[in-house]
């Protein structure tokens, strides 16, 4: 499709309607049927062809609309259309028009789609300014922009979630944050554009119905990357991806939920955080680092988990039931979707995948659910997540769904009946920040180690000169970085350094808004260059041992082949030693998983009651003695004697709950509490057990290396 094209649905549909079957299909049929009446009405034929209005859409709009669909939209208009007066023959596939609306309201939209034509050229000629101020390059156009949305629209449609509107389109999305802010009435215009990419996209998929979709789905359950970012521990683009998510759905009236399976995953993020410290280059690194969040400050959040959900308006539901974790680790542990979506991700597959179990959970509880009362959807930004089990699911339904995708059925069911052009276009502008910096991430990271290898070092300048660039999207640095190469062969040094010098020239100069997203990047990069710095100084670690040891068989008078023996033995060593190392680190997280439901386990109620009991009896005793003090004798010596008895009770109970030694009893009545859990749970010790045992073995194949050194 065309600049032409698009101008003029954007004129059709300028009705801002509620998004419906009858708002999508009708007005570009209606158009058509009065533009085929009063042409063949001068040539005096009176009978049409919905071939005629095939053809017609195809050449005037550059949109195929199926047959099937237009039989029945010409016979629902002859209906239900007090506009039109239709005569239909052979089941729809003839018709005549008895009634039409006047051709000045065509006319009308002509001119209508004139002015938007030329308001296409304009946000053109504003975008290519745009790029030269911002000393940006691209090869894309805005209009092109316009059309991958409506691919990419389509593709939802279709299931398909390999989205054309990317990384590249960050210059775009910049562009629009820019117009928004500072030429409100040409970002009103590219709004109306981007709501005729979606019409677009509806009107050309295949297999659509006419009749409305009278199906709601009112209840939705996030996922926990969303969650994250709803409470500020993840990344700022999924931070604000949530947010604006958060806002779509209060604004559509749903109800959103968070499952207890899904709290369970987010408190143990939590938890190991605050035990061992943000893993780098994991999303919560970024929070962690951003807010300055101590131990303490995530505890609060973990904490109070339900509070803050409610204060978002979220709600956990159900009521979680006892040991569900284990319960669905039990079932789904060997499921063979569980193993697919741990080889998707290439992670360790083992029965304590929690993450790939809870979201094999996730999908049969809301399916389930769907079927027997509610309909209901997990919202993920996981679109492997999606794929993988919906493919599974041979119904109609889709349980897993896309946030941009669910704008759309939102708007196409009415929930969404005001400014949805806006909330799709912010979805999609938010998305291309996220992947864009994600890609940045990347490709920092890359010429972060290139520069190590080469010079051993990047200097600040340099380090910010290429983060500007990459910003910018530079065609040569990106595609230097692309080009594997340039990067494991230094072929060119002289293109090398004139690629330093173009960078450092293009780009010295930075807007505020490019520097406020600097500083955001580099807390994300520099986190993510620790971990690359950490992986190579373990690399160099090993080769300089090797080396060590390969400088040490040169030095003795030992024969090649004993030399070569040894070698061989030593790398087998280390070879045995990395596995060892890497099944360690399994059973270490194996453990913290475990540890984090044994801490759950512990229930101090039994610790309080006798205690508080015990307290009330001696308040009890103070108060009788105050009272007794001026009764009678004989009431006196009577009470006394009661007070000796409950005295006596009071010192029994205190001394088996050992009230002088409070912390001993705490540990020792917290100590059964674990030793009854690990009873129930040996697995745990298990894991134990084979930590330690690994760790001997590692151990000893330290000692075989150092004496073969040696």
């Amino acid at each position: 499709m065309n600049k032409s094209n698009y101008a003029f649905i954007t004129a059709l549909y300028n009705n801002k309607g509620a998004g419906l079957y009858n708002d999508v299909y009708f007005p570009i049929i209606k158009y058509t049927i009065v533009s085929l009446f009063y042409k063949k009405e001068k040539a005096g034929e009176n009978f049409y062809d919905v071939k005629d209005v095939e053809e017609f859409i195809k050449d005037k709009f550059g949109i195929h609309i199926p047959l099937v669909v237009l039989k029945k939209s010409v016979r629902y208009i002859s209906n239900k259309n007090h506009d039109f007066e239709l005569d239909i023959y052979e089941n729809g596939e003839c018709f005549r028009i008895k009634k039409a609306w006047d051709f000045s309201v065509n006319a009308n939209f002509e001119k209508i789609s004139a002015e938007f034509e030329s308001d296409i050229d304009l946000l053109e000629k504003e975008y290519k300014k745009y790029l030269t101020n911002a000393h940006v390059e691209s090869d894309l156009r805005f209009i092109d922009f316009i059309s991958d949305n409506t691919d990419d629209v389509l593709g939802f449609l279709c299931n398909k979630i390999d989205l054309k509107v990317n990384e590249q389109y960050e210059p775009v999305a910049r562009f629009l944050e820019h117009i928004k802010e500072h030429k409100e009435q040409l970002f009103a215009t590219v709004s109306k554009l981007f709501w005729g990419s979606i019409i677009a996209a509806y009107l050309s998929r295949e297999g659509a119905a006419v009749e409305e979709d009278k199906s709601t789905i009112s209840e939705y359950f996030l996922d926990t990357s969303l969650v994250m970012g709803l409470l500020k521990l993840s990344t700022p683009e999924i931070e604000t991806y949530s947010e604006d998510l958060l806002k779509t759905l209060l604004i559509a009236k749903a109800t959103i939920r968070v499952h207890p399976m899904t709290c369970t995953e987010i408190k143990s993020i939590i938890k190991s955080v605050e035990e061992h410290g943000a893993y780098i280059g994991k999303d919560i690194s970024f929070a962690v680092e951003k807010y300055k969040y101590t131990s303490t400050d995530l505890a609060s959040i973990r904490i109070h988990l339900e509070e803050k959900l409610s204060e978002l308006k979220v709600s956990i539901f159900p009521n979680k039931e006892y040991n569900l974790e284990k319960k669905a680790t039990d079932k789904y542990k060997r499921d063979n979707r569980v193993k697919q979506l741990a080889h998707s991700r290439n992670s360790n597959i083992s029965e304590e995948n929690y993450r790939d179990i809870h979201d094999v959970y996730m999908y049969d509880y809301i399916l389930n659910r769907s079927k027997s009362k509610d309909c209901c959807q997990f919202i993920t930004l996981n679109k492997d997540l999606i794929e993988i089990l919906d493919a599974s699911n041979d119904t109609q339904g889709h349980v897993m769904i896309h946030p941009y995708k669910l704008t759309l059925n939102l708007w196409m069911n009415g929930n969404l009946s005001t400014g949805v052009e806006s909330v799709v276009l912010t979805e999609v502008i938010t998305r291309c920040f996220y992947l864009n910096n994600v890609d940045i991430r990347n490709k920092i990271s890359t010429m972060i180690n290139y520069y190590r290898d080469k010079d051993g070092n990047i200097d600040q300048k340099t380090y910010d000169a290429i983060l500007i660039a990459l910003i910018r999207r530079d065609r040569k640095l990106i595609n230097f970085i692309e080009n594997t190469d340039n990067l494991d062969n230094n072929k060119s040094i002289r293109y090398d350094e004139q690629l330093k010098q173009h960078i450092l020239l293009k780009n010295r100069e930075v807007d505020k808004d490019t520097q406020d997203e600097i500083e955001s990047l580099r807390i994300q990069v520099s986190a993510e260059s620790r971990l690359h710095e950490k992986k190579n100084v373990k690399i160099s670690q090993l080769e300089n041992e090797v080396d060590t040891v390969k400088q040490k068989l040169n030095d003795s008078q030992k024969s090649e082949k004993e030399k070569a023996d040894i070698l061989e033995q030593l790398k087998s060593l280390y070879r045995a030693k990395k596995e060892k190392e890497d099944s360690l680190e399994r059973i270490k997280d194996d453990i913290d998983k475990l540890a984090v439901e044994r801490d759950h386990s512990v229930n101090l109620t039994g610790f309080y009651v006798p205690r508080i009991i015990f307290i009330f009896i001696l308040i009890v005793i103070l108060l009788l003695i105050i009272i007794l003090k001026s009764s009678s004798t004989l009431y006196y010596i009577s009470f006394i004697i009661g007070i000796i008895g409950i005295a006596f009770s009071a010192i029994t109970i205190g001394t088996k709950l050992q009230i002088l030694t409070p912390k001993v009893s705490f540990l020792k009545y917290k100590k059964e509490q674990y030793n009854c859990w690990d009873s129930r749970n040996p697995k745990y010790m298990d894991k134990i057990k084979q930590k330690g045992e690994i760790e001997k073995e590692i151990r000893e194949l330290d000692s075989k290396i150092e004496e073969i050194t040696q």
